[in-house]
């Protein structure tokens, strides 16, 4: 379609030019703009405290964490109504969520001392346990009620030194964390996330202990651990 001035003639190349040009400054972020910034997101919460009688003599391997292929990037996500999934723009994690649970978990069970040793995947060191995890959920779900943060983790422990393989699974469960996201704001949501982090490693740390130190004592056997009042446990299938 043709724009034409008010003599009804076509505009010429100077006034395409003239017109372009006001677009531009007009524009917001127009025609080689600075780009917008980029908010940036991690983590942050200090060691949650785990008091146990002693520490097991034995090393445990943490394996990074996957995540749920509808998670699994550096996207901020919400739901602002069910089976409704959005980002946003111009906020985002810093790294992938199965990297952020990863580190954190390493982080506190080597703070908490719960084991001889916390081994990563490629270390050199022999151990006897090993816990694999993966991020199931990660988002903000907005409601009538009120923001929350949600964070889902699957986690599993094994028994290395079993040589049966259908008894080296010493549990496997899901943990689900909400936390209110009073400000409604992406920082929010790392608070809010942050915070659910914190309470699951807790859980996480004292049922992998408890576990293992009933492994120890009476092989074969696996025992699960408490929970916390806001923290939901989910069946395997």
């Amino acid at each position: 379609m043709k724009t034409y001035n008010k003599k009804g003639q076509a505009p010429s190349a100077w006034g395409w030019l003239l017109w372009l040009s006001l677009s531009c400054l007009v524009g917001v972020m127009g025609c080689g703009g600075s780009p917008a910034t980029v908010h940036r997101y991690l983590l942050e919460y200090p060691p949650p405290v785990v008091r146990v009688p002693a520490t097991l003599d034995v090393a445990l391997t943490v394996v990074p964490f996957t995540v749920d292929e509808a998670f699994n990037s550096t996207a901020m996500l919400y739901r602002p109504s069910p089976n409704v999934s959005d980002s946003y723009r111009y906020h985002r994690w810093r790294v992938d969520p199965g990297s952020m649970a990863t580190d954190f978990i390493i982080r506190d069970f080597r703070q908490s001392r719960l084991f001889r040793a916390i081994l990563t995947r490629g270390s050199a060191g022999e151990s006897r346990f090993r816990l694999e995890g993966s991020v199931e959920e990660i988002q903000e779900i907005n409601s009538p009620g009120g923001w929350q943060a949600a964070l889902t983790l699957s986690i599993t422990l094994l028994d290395m030194r079993d040589p049966d393989l259908s008894t080296r699974l010493v549990f496997q469960k899901t943990l689900q964390r909400l936390e209110a996201i009073p400000e409604k704001t992406p920082a929010g949501l790392a608070r809010g996330v942050s915070r659910a982090m914190q309470q699951l490693s807790q859980v996480i740390q004292g049922e992998v202990y408890q576990a293992a130190r009933t492994r120890l004592r009476s092989p074969g056997k696996a025992l699960g651990g408490k929970k916390l009042n806001n923290t939901r446990e989910k069946p395997t299938t």
